[in-house]
């Protein structure tokens, strides 16, 4: 859902307070998106250890499990690093709404 058609008119004080609110709709959508991500890493399965008499099917799950838990976890990193860059962008636009733009100056 865009809202580049809606920017071609209007004044540039309009324009700068649709497009923060876009970025205040996507802003809402990764806050979701970080409390999913926050809520399935504690649901897994804890790492067992090391046990010797272990199958390896399980040392392979163990294994799988690991790189999950490293990928949730990078991926909640990025979405925090784009949360807080989506929330900078939004308080220019609000402090200065006429000389944000979002293809930069």
């Amino acid at each position: 859902m865009h809202d580049d058609q809606h920017l071609a008119t209007g004044s540039p004080g309009a324009q700068a307070a649709s497009r923060a609110e876009t970025a205040r709709r996507y802003l809402r959508m990764l806050d979701a998106l970080a409390d999913e991500v926050g809520a399935i890493a504690p649901a897994l399965p804890p790492a067992a250890g090391r046990l010797d008499w272990r199958s390896a099917a399980s040392a392979t799950y163990d294994t799988q499990l690991d790189s999950l838990r490293g990928a949730l976890a990078q991926g909640a990193r990025e979405i925090d690093c784009a949360r807080a860059e989506l929330r900078a962008s939004i308080s220019t636009m609000s402090t200065e709404p006429t000389a944000w733009s979002p293809f930069g100056q």
